[in-house]
C-alpha cells in the first residue's frame, strides 16, 4: 500500500493535535532546522500506522515500538508493507519509518 503524506493531511493534524510546530508546516523554519523542506509529524505517521493495523486485523495492538529512521518530507509518498508483527514505511527506496507490533503484552 502507499500513503501520500500531503501538506493539507499535515496542516489537518496540526489542527487536530494542537502542534503548530513550524517545522511542520513552514519551508523556512524547516530550512533553519537543517532540512529541505517541512517534515510530518511523528505522531501523524504512527495513528496512521496504528490504524491501518487495526483495518487490516481487525483488533487493536497492546504494544507497538516504533522507529523513525528519516524524516518524512512533506509532501511525500511512502511505500508501506504490513505484516501482523510489523510495518516498515520507505520513501524513493529508503526506510523511513520501522513498527512493531504486538497482540499481546506476553507475546
Amino acid at each position: 500500500m502507499d500513503w501520500h503524506i500531503t501538506t493539507q493531511q499535515v496542516a489537518d493534524f496540526s489542527a487536530m493535535s494542537g502542534d503548530f510546530n513550524a517545522l511542520h508546516t513552514s519551508e523556512h523554519a524547516a530550512q533553519q532546522a537543517g532540512f529541505t523542506r517541512p517534515i510530518a509529524h511523528g505522531m501523524l505517521l504512527m495513528a496512521l500506522a496504528e490504524g491501518a493495523w487495526q483495518q487490516h486485523f481487525g483488533t487493536q495492538p497492546a504494544y507497538i515500538d516504533c522507529r523513525f529512521l528519516r524524516p518524512v518530507f512533506v509532501p511525500a509518498t511512502l511505500h508501506v508493507t504490513l505484516t501482523k508483527q510489523q510495518l516498515q514505511a520507505s520513501c524513493n527506496g529508503e526506510l523511513v519509518i520501522h513498527i512493531i507490533f504486538q497482540k499481546e503484552l506476553d507475546e
